[in-house]
């Protein structure tokens, strides 16, 4: 299949993924463990008929996932024109393909004077990381921590950052597709230095990502591509060859990926014994002692793709070279990847915003959320993690909402 030889392009064998890990004596007994447990289940499944039950569930759950349309969320009054607000054409475009721009949202120059402001501040926000530092220690410990992850949440202390998040560009776009109360829920930014590996193809709704939980619950009907929706910004020019972003425009219409994720989360026995048995050490190796999110996301993927071969059938890859200040707007839902940077000395540095309608509740009556690393889930408290107030007003109070940088409720906690 062409798209998804195209997808594959680039990333780099899992195998040498796998073979590459040292685990500790701990480790190791823990991957034997696991092992003898999936195979005692298989076992059980054999004798009781639980496989084919499994089976039966699991694709009755696939077919709720194909077929997802994306419509704009209507306004209570009639919507704006002009300015940055998208006209009717616009919207059915992103309609049809999850995908705005590229368009400018600030100048070159002012965006790349941002990233090295940036990237001057990689210091204070480590000691003042949102993941809280026994996830930063963690992380540091197995030469596994990055500026994207002391970076999460910044836009809540950095002024600079407040001011991209909130830019009209970016906030009349969003409440045109959005509705005219959002917000944003996270910021992020997402650095690619010299030889950094490519991000892998994912899809995301509601951002159950490593977490125990989703992150994300809409209160009122929404299609899920339209649950919430990423401002993606070069601060740098973004090449093909330094790590641009990619994209598979209209794939928010099947959401068997994100729920092949969730799935093998919530129902780990059922999904391992389902596995090959030449391919379950190699899972747990992934899915037990890989940090951050995108091993598993490469073994979720080709695990997906080679059993629903219809997936990407008459797809094809947009690659998203950007020049510095330029952004998109998307649904996460939308298969999205990046590529390798294979430059010498040419950083890439980009921004994400993650838009939502006032409507989402954004972890709702949890105290922490949780972060993958090789020492297992760590804990974080989520109380700091505000929303800002992006475009119209919090007429539902069901975040922690913040309306100026700074704000000491959404300070990091030590």
């Amino acid at each position: 299949m062409e798209s998804l030889s195209q997808m594959l392009q680039g990333f780099p064998d899992l195998n040498d993924y796998i073979q590459g890990q040292r685990l500790g004596t701990r480790q190791r007994a823990s991957l034997v463990g696991h092992v003898l447990a999936v195979a005692a289940y298989r076992r059980w499944l054999a004798a009781t008929g639980g496989a084919a039950r499994a089976e039966r569930k699991l694709r009755e759950e696939q077919k709720k996932r194909v077929g997802l349309e994306l419509h704009a969320r209507p306004w209570d009054r009639p919507r704006p024109e002009g300015q940055h607000y998208l006209s009717d054409g616009e919207i059915g475009q992103f309609e049809r393909d999850g995908l705005l721009g590229p368009f400018r949202v600030m100048p070159r120059e002012d965006a790349k004077a941002l990233a090295a402001d940036l990237q001057r501040s990689e210091e204070d926000f480590t000691r003042n990381c949102y993941l809280g530092q026994p996830v930063v220690q963690a992380l540091k410990r197995h030469d596994g921590f990055k500026f994207d992850y002391s970076a999460v949440y910044q836009a809540l202390r950095h002024q600079g950052l407040w001011d991209l998040t909130t830019s009209a560009p970016i906030a009349q776009r969003t409440a045109s597709l959005l509705g005219e109360d959002v917000i944003c829920w996270r910021s992020q930014l997402f650095e690619k230095r010299p030889g950094a590996t490519g991000t892998f193809w994912h899809q995301n709704s509601v951002f159950r990502e490593g977490s125990v939980a989703k992150k994300l619950y809409p209160t009122t009907p929404v299609d899920p591509g339209m649950i919430q929706l990423t401002a993606w910004v070069a601060l740098t020019d973004s090449t093909v060859e330094n790590g641009a972003l990619r994209m598979v425009p209209g794939t928010f219409v099947d959401g068997r990926l994100e729920h092949a994720y969730e799935y093998a989360y919530d129902n780990k026995l059922d999904f391992l014994a389902s596995l090959p048995a030449d391919r379950l050490e190699g899972f747990l190796r992934i899915g037990l002692f890989s940090s951050g999110p995108f091993a598993k996301a490469q073994a979720l993927f080709q695990e997906t793709a080679s059993r629903y071969k219809d997936m990407l059938a008459g797809r094809q890859v947009r690659d998203l070279p950007m020049q510095a200040g330029e952004a998109i707007i998307f649904t996460s839902l939308n298969m999205h990847a990046s590529f390798a940077n294979q430059t010498k000395d040419d950083t890439r540095l980009a921004f994400a915003g993650r838009y939502a309608n006032g409507d989402v509740r954004v972890h709702p009556n949890r105290t922490h959320d949780t972060f993958p690393t090789t020492e297992g889930d760590i804990p974080y408290p989520v109380a700091p993690l505000a929303c800002i107030q992006v475009h119209g007003e919090d007429r539902l109070r069901h975040n922690h909402v913040v309306t100026r940088c700074g704000d000491p409720s959404a300070r990091p906690m030590p």
